[in-house]
């Protein structure tokens, strides 16, 4: 079984690096919105692994995302994906003490905070920071959107 769990999920953390890599975007001006699968799939492991491997993980894949996609600002993807993984940690980490709304409020807040500092790395230049808030909020609720959906119809609410 274990044998299976070291092909599987490196496996599965590649398919998703390269399902990001092909996910449509929508241009909203100075930003482009777009499905953070890899942020997605961060909180899943986030909810099921312990806190130290999936930074771990998410550090990989954001230095993957940033070799893929934001070449001119390396490391900016790596440091968010891993501080997010940091703060999803917290979810198995209180597992018997949050219910289900504080879990469902990190994740969303870990969110914000993800999609805030993207932006503001990479249009505080040319907007306000009230675009910036505009842009992270609604970045947050679409993907925010796809875990829930995902929590609910694919793992039958067993996640949160």
């Amino acid at each position: 079984m274990k044998n299976n769990k070291l092909i599987f999920y490196p496996l599965l953390s590649l398919g998703i690096i390269i399902l990001q890599a092909y996910s449509p975007v929508i241009n909203l001006g100075f930003a482009t919105i777009s499905i953070d699968i890899t942020l997605v799939y961060l909180s899943i492991m986030a909810i099921l692994f312990d806190r130290f491997s999936i930074i771990f993980l998410g550090f990989f894949i954001g230095l993957a995302q940033d070799l893929i996609s934001q070449v001119s600002l390396f490391g900016l993807f790596s440091f968010i994906k891993s501080l997010s993984s940091y703060l999803m940690g917290s979810i198995r980490l209180h597992e018997s003490v949050w219910d289900k709304k504080i879990k469902y409020l990190v994740i969303l807040v870990t969110y914000f905070i993800h999609f805030f500092l993207y932006f503001y790395v990479m249009i505080n230049n040319n907007v306000s920071i009230y675009m910036i808030l505009k842009y992270s909020t609604l970045q947050t609720l679409f993907t925010f959107g796809i875990f829930w959906i995902l929590n609910a119809f694919i793992f039958r609410r067993k996640l949160i």
